[in-house]
């Protein structure tokens, strides 16, 4: 014989117990990426804003207002150091300028560690 619920009998609620066996708890208390190797495969769609930067100076600003056409401003780099790869403002890599058929590429030389947060 099954037994039903009477329609006006309070509702049990879910315990702890239920709650940690749950798919929604358990996706909620992972230890991190680490824990789950696709754990961040639903991050792949997003955007970054990724760039190479080949050197960089410091200029005045009466140096800045004189530049035109054939300037040369000179970089803290030597030809053939390797260009920074920065993802969204933090460096990720380091490599070498290549050329692919008509355009600038990075072939990546060295992964840099992350620091921690920004």
């Amino acid at each position: 014989m099954t037994t039903r619920p009477e329609p006006n009998a309070p509702e049990e609620a879910p315990t702890a117990a239920d709650a940690a066996g749950s798919p929604q708890a358990q996706s909620s208390t992972a230890a991190g990426p680490s824990s789950e190797p696709h754990s961040l495969s639903h991050l792949g769609g997003i955007e970054v804003k990724a760039a190479v930067e080949l050197g960089s100076t410091e200029l005045l600003l009466r140096d800045l207002a004189a530049l035109e056409p054939g300037s040369v401003v000179r970089l803290d780099r030597l030809a053939g150091d390797p260009a920074d790869f920065t993802v969204n403002g933090r460096l990720f890599a380091r490599g070498d300028l290549v050329l692919v058929g008509e355009n600038l590429g990075l072939r990546i030389t060295d992964l840099v560690e992350a620091d921690g947060p920004p």
